[in-house]
């Protein structure tokens, strides 16, 4: 299903995803107290298990913490302490230290924000600024093979400086991206713990009872998960603006005159560190392409044959008049609009 929906605060905007995939949608599991600042959304089945849940701080509200875990929620613990947790995304409470981790930075003035949800989905994007989104969501890869896991959690970190590249840059993380690093200005040096992360288990060189990976570029930190015995996690990367596929069908513009909308998917890779070993493709984003927005603005309806696709900059879009410090580029996102 989809949704549009006009907000008026972080709470608010919480509320409302509450209500869509509780009530709307109708088919996942939610929490929500607004009072101390928690949401959790869980949707399973044979063979997947997608859960995220959310912290911020009620005094301040601005960043929300984004968390992922498996199994069944427990109210009675914070969103960052469930079971299985992946290890992403900051514990506490205090708005300067959830911005220290994996977070969503809506602020306390959104505008209004796009929910994209499918049978292993749900992908948010979220407008906190006039022409300023931010995105989130959780769901499962299209696997390919029968490997154990799949579902991923993400959530965004933009850091923008004086650069002519600013779509490129290795100090920021978007959806399940594959240019994440700690170089750049200014340096992250826990940008691990930004990043996206994928539940797998039984991959080559994986440690037993290990759980999850982070999804980014050639990081030399991954840290480990939030298990009762906290585990060293695995790294997928390619995806969103690296890899293969990113590198060679980025760069293309398309426009409604030309009729040609080129849109790549997200592949990604499990990257194995010890041997420097690639494999895969593991599997891809459902529903969500790349594509170049320089003929498009943020939320506008694309068409592709019997499909419509609506397009976002992955942060602020790059106008052409200007610096692009602060922006990014052209570079953009486009979601599937699935109605049913």
């Amino acid at each position: 299903m989809y949704i549009n929906e006009q907000v008026s605060s972080l709470s608010d905007f919480v509320s409302k995803l509450n209500t869509f995939l509780g009530t709307t949608v109708g088919t996942w599991t939610t929490f929500i107290n607004t009072g101390a600042g928690q949401f959790a959304a869980r949707k399973s089945g044979s063979g997947f298990d997608i859960a995220f849940s959310a912290q911020w701080d009620t005094g301040t509200p601005s960043n929300l913490g984004i968390y992922q875990f498996l199994g069944a929620y427990n109210s009675g613990v914070a969103p960052y302490q469930q079971a299985n947790d992946s290890g992403n995304g900051a514990q506490s409470t205090s708005n300067a230290t959830l911005g220290g981790a994996r977070r969503a930075p809506i602020g306390n003035t959104p505008i209004q924000y796009w929910a994209f949800e499918d049978d292993h989905y749900v992908h948010v994007v979220v407008e906190f600024s006039s022409g300023n989104f931010t995105h989130l969501g959780a769901g499962q890869l299209f696997k390919y093979g029968d490997w154990t896991g799949g579902e991923y959690v993400y959530a965004q970190l933009f850091n923008q400086t004086a650069i002519s590249n600013p779509g490129i840059t290795v100090n920021q993380t978007t959806i399940l991206d594959g240019l994440s690093n700690t170089g750049g200005s200014p340096s992250v040096s826990n940008i691990h713990e930004y990043v996206a992360t994928i539940h797998c288990e039984g991959l080559p060189a994986q440690v037993a009872s290990g759980k999850y990976a982070i999804h980014a570029g050639p990081v030399a930190t991954l840290g480990n998960d939030r298990q009762a015995a906290p585990k060293a996690r695995v790294a997928f990367t390619g995806g969103f603006r690296g890899g293969a596929i990113a590198r060679s069908l980025a760069r293309f513009d398309g426009s409604d005159l030309s009729g040609h909308v080129p849109m790549y998917p997200i592949v990604t890779y499990y990257w194995e560190k010890a041997s420097n070993d690639a494999y895969g493709p593991m599997g891809y984003m459902k529903d969500v392409r790349g594509v170049s927005i320089r003929n498009y603005v943020g939320g506008q309806e694309v068409t592709v044959g019997s499909d419509t696709w609506i397009v976002f900059p992955t942060r602020l879009k790059f106008t052409g008049a200007g610096s692009a410090s602060g922006t990014s580029g052209e570079q953009g996102i486009a979601y599937r609009k699935v109605t049913t």
